[in-house]
């Protein structure tokens, strides 16, 4: 009994796994083929023909790159998201976590007083059960990673009895700054 094909793609059920599993993997037709037929007992040189094969259907290289786009464009929204929480968290001021009370002090908001927003800065509560806070700098350190920015890296050294500090510039080019007077040296 022949697999019914899917109308858009001109696919198998068996072949749309082929696709799917050969973007999960990373490319690897074989596996991928062993994956959607089951072909566990075929000898690993007929699978490797049969997946060169299927993989050359022109239906079959459609719907692979259908596929890249699909999650390029998934991925697209997923970073901007990501994008929108991390800004969220790295501006985030902690003072709305406060609050004044009639006598004039300043105290920690209720969780019930405190928005969505506010609530979700708190990354845990310690033993006491007291709110432990979000990492700002390493928000900001991920949004520079999510969006190809390098940080700054800086240690101390001595050079010919002078103290600077080395850092590795925006090319990654290690400079000397001088603490003395703000003279940069490449190294």
């Amino acid at each position: 009994m022949r697999s019914s094909r899917d109308f858009e793609t001109g696919l198998t059920e068996k072949e749309e796994l082929f696709c799917q599993s050969y973007i999960d993997n990373g490319g690897n037709a074989s596996r991928a083929y062993v994956t959607a037929f089951g072909c566990v007992d075929m000898q690993p040189s007929k699978v490797t023909y049969k997946s060169c094969m299927l993989h050359k259907k022109d239906a079959v290289r459609a719907r692979i790159s259908a596929i890249r786009e699909e999650r390029a464009r998934q991925s697209a929204v997923s970073r901007e998201v990501l994008t929108m929480k991390l800004a969220s968290i790295a501006s985030f001021d902690i003072g709305r976590l406060f609050k004044t009370t009639d006598d004039g002090l300043t105290m920690m908001k209720d969780l019930n007083e405190m928005t969505t927003e506010e609530r979700s800065m708190i990354q845990s509560f310690d033993r006491n059960g007291n709110p432990v806070l979000i990492d700002k700098m390493q928000a900001l350190k991920l949004l520079a990673d999510v969006n190809g920015l390098k940080t700054q890296t800086k240690v101390e050294v001595k050079v010919g009895g002078m103290l600077g500090e080395l850092v590795g510039n925006h090319n990654n080019t290690p400079q000397i700054i001088s603490n003395a007077d703000a003279e940069i040296y490449d190294m």
